[in-house]
């Protein structure tokens, strides 16, 4: 079963988040397209969606929750906590880029939200592997 995602959020960390999905894609390690994509400038989610061949292209995010398995939140952070409770309430798996909240309640509420649901959720974290980071890890500690 290929796994429908959708991304909310189209600019450059999309980019970068769609690529590495492709990458894995490709080298068969999931199967999974994206099939929605939405952004609050228009032409931007429709360049998006043709770059992916995805068949939605929106400004509602609801339109996205509404057609896929999974969302990809690359909003600006105020936004993320409204996402993924409407994400989390539609039953929907919620990747949510970093940082995951403005405030501490905000992100208490959030994971709530995900975990109170049960959908598949993760933090966009993907930094704290990388060599640098593991050698100043380890030199702290």
């Amino acid at each position: 079963m290929t796994v429908r995602v959708g991304i909310v959020g189209c600019g450059f960390i999309a980019a970068l988040h769609s690529r590495a999905l492709k990458g894995i894609v490709d080298a068969g390690l999931v199967d999974a397209a994206v099939v929605a994509t939405c952004d609050t400038d228009l032409d931007r989610a429709v360049a998006f969606a043709r770059a992916h061949r995805a068949a939605i292209a929106t400004t509602d995010s609801a339109e996205v929750l509404a057609a896929v398995d999974a969302v990809w939140i690359c909003t600006p952070t105020a936004l993320h906590r409204a996402l993924a409770e409407a994400a989390a309430s539609a039953g929907v798996a919620v990747f949510c880029e970093k940082p995951l909240a403005p405030t501490l309640a905000d992100a208490e509420a959030l994971t709530e939200a995900v975990v109170g649901a049960g959908v598949p959720h993760q933090v966009g974290l993907v930094l704290r592997t990388a060599p640098v980071f593991v050698a100043l890890r380890d030199l702290l500690a």
